[in-house]
């Protein structure tokens, strides 16, 4: 892992890289760990500008540790510069409010202004609050969000905003509920 090579096929159509154990390593290891990792990804999704490439980011609040500051600036650098080689970045979260600390805001921040789609589901409490107040929610948003409704959200595209509601089909509700694994 720190000398330069990997097992790892970036020729392959999927990748997963699980940082969950990472989580209880020393900050300096750490720091190692997500720069060769994230390092590779970034390398793997710039290698080819004709190729479509996606790196999805979930459970993203994982990467906003100011003492651990790769993960932030690979999230804000590859959402400045992904569009550029056909990519996209996905980040989710079920809290903006941890992208808006005032220690990381200024890469918290960067995501938000960078995205051009942004989905929002049910949300309450700081994290409705902060919505409401950055992307200036309408009282019918607001509630449309504080409802909570399973499946539906709100879209935003650019500068539009709707309505959406996600169904799904017959076929992934095993994956949906965990039994599809």
């Amino acid at each position: 892992m720190f000398n330069g090579y990997t097992s790892i096929d970036d020729d392959s159509k999927f990748m997963v890289l699980d940082t969950s154990n990472m989580e209880g390593s020393k900050e300096n290891v750490k720091s190692c760990q997500y720069f060769n990792m994230l390092r590779f990804c970034q390398n793997s999704a710039f290698k080819d500008r004709n190729e479509r490439f996606m790196v999805i980011a979930d459970e993203s609040y994982l990467l906003l540790d100011p003492k651990v500051p790769q993960g932030m600036e690979f999230l804000r650098n590859f959402s400045k510069r992904a569009r550029k080689y056909n990519c996209s970045l996905v980040v989710i979260t079920q809290s903006i409010i941890d992208f808006l600390a005032e220690s990381i805001k200024q890469y918290g921040q960067a995501l938000f202004d960078n995205s051009t789609y942004k989905l929002f589901f049910g949300m309450d409490g700081k994290n409705l609050q902060q919505a409401k107040e950055l992307w200036d929610l309408t009282t019918e948003e607001t509630n449309l969000l504080s409802t909570k409704v399973r499946g539906q959200c709100l879209l935003f595209i650019g500068s539009s905003r709707m309505l959406c509601r996600i169904k799904g089909q017959n076929w992934e509700k095993p994956f949906l509920t965990g039994g599809g694994r």
